[in-house]
């Protein structure tokens, strides 16, 4: 009697049987194992959320209020204490508002000259103001054009940078335009800082209006599906609204810089993207390899979640060099930037997984771009796309990709 023996593997081939190829083993590690909790307790996790992002909303609303202007100049240094003890002891220091008078006629005329001292003794009673001079107050030439037609009369305003910086912005509405027979101009450094706060404002809200549609258009690309488009998009949201709470806690104990909260825009909405692209995509690429959705969510944080660590450690480093400058400037720069990073990491890491495992498979779902996108069925890799190509480019011809970098 013959016995029948099962097919070798390496027979496969003939008997015209497709070899599986074999189950990817579990994940283990630290962060497989956050995953899997994560997606475990999804609704206790997604209730947090949802609850610390509402209280960090309405902590952080209107948080432009409590931040300061300027924090340019160092205020242990000599210079600072010179200008404090002018100011508090003998009402004097460097003016901080500059208004420039400009007439028709000659300011030596009596009636012009009688009226440009009237306009800087009116200057002088305001509140907010230690002191106001003028050309017509110390007939020094330094302080009249060459044409003799404009002057300038110097203003010092009271109080620390942040109420001379309020103060300039309600007087510049106030004295400005025509006054009289003069038209009038304001500038110095009070001006300036009220007039730069004006303009970050305007400037977030635009790159806020403007930013967020095309920063989702780039998402479509990128990713391929508006289901996986939003949700750098979420963690973004999540990490600016609680670092704009961070901020006010901050502004409780110190001076803020209010460019801090651009900082806090920028990076939370660029690294928010960065660390979901790097999880969402090992997360689509473990999906095609044939795991189960946990055993993808707990693969893509063991990896690229191991990435947005490092990451994020390497940017907070760098950012804490800034807090060795004595500017209160530089150091709200610093603190918005760490707390940002730290939170878009953390948000990556603790937001991602729960909602990854409730989106699942559908995570491609809704691809604007389908028709013109070729994606690779589960389990195929030989379907290779542009970035693939690039790489291997380079590394085939390392000498001749890297030959136009500037760095060389």
């Amino acid at each position: 009697m013959t016995t029948q023996h099962p097919p070798r593997p390496a027979d496969a081939a003939h008997t015209g049987q497709r070899r599986e190829p074999p189950l990817p083993a579990p994940p283990s590690g630290a962060l497989a194992r956050l995953a899997r909790g994560l997606v475990r307790l999804k609704a206790p996790v997604f209730l947090a959320v949802a609850l610390v992002s509402l209280a960090a909303a309405l902590l952080g609303a209107g948080v432009a209020g409590d931040l300061s202007s300027g924090g340019y100049t160092a205020s242990g240094s000599e210079a600072a204490r010179a200008e404090r003890i002018l100011a508090d002891r003998f009402g004097a220091g460097s003016p901080n508002m500059v208004l420039l008078l400009r007439a028709e006629r000659p300011l030596t005329d009596a009636d012009v000259a009688a009226e440009g001292r009237a306009f800087t003794e009116r200057v002088g009673s305001l509140d907010g103001v230690g002191y106001a001079t003028s050309y017509w107050t110390t007939q020094d030439p330094a302080l009249r054009s060459k044409d003799g037609r404009s002057a300038l009369v110097l203003v010092r305003l009271s109080g620390d940078e942040d109420e001379a910086t309020r103060r300039a912005g309600e007087l510049t509405a106030e004295l400005t335009g025509e006054q009289g027979r003069f038209t009038v101009t304001a500038t110095g450094r009070a001006v300036i800082n009220d007039a730069l706060e004006k303009q970050s404002e305007e400037d977030l809200t635009k790159a806020e209006l403007i930013g967020a549609p095309l920063t989702l258009v780039i998402l479509l690309v990128a990713f391929g599906s508006l289901v996986a488009s939003l949700l750098p998009l979420l963690v973004g949201v999540v990490s600016v609204v609680c670092t704009l709470a961070v901020l006010r806690l901050l502004a409780a104990v110190t001076d803020v810089s209010l460019f801090a909260m651009n900082v806090t825009t920028a990076l939370g909405f660029g690294l928010a993207v960065d660390y979901s692209l790097f999880v969402v995509t090992r997360y689509r690429e473990e999906l095609r390899r044939g795991r189960e959705v946990a055993d993808a969510v707990a693969e893509s944080l063991r990896t690229a979640g191991r990435t947005v660590l490092f990451s994020a450690l390497t940017v907070v480093l760098s950012l804490a060099a800034l807090l060795v400058f004595p500017m209160m400037f530089l150091r709200s720069l610093a603190c918005a930037g760490i707390a940002v990073v730290s939170l878009a990491a953390l948000t990556s890491l603790l937001i991602l997984p729960p909602v990854l495992a409730v989106i699942g498979r559908r995570i491609d779902r809704l691809d604007v771009f389908a028709r013109w996108r070729r994606r690779p069925a589960e389990g195929d890799d030989s379907v290779r796309g542009m970035w693939h190509r690039l790489a291997t480019g380079v590394m085939r011809w390392p000498v001749a990709a890297a030959a136009p970098s500037p760095s060389c």
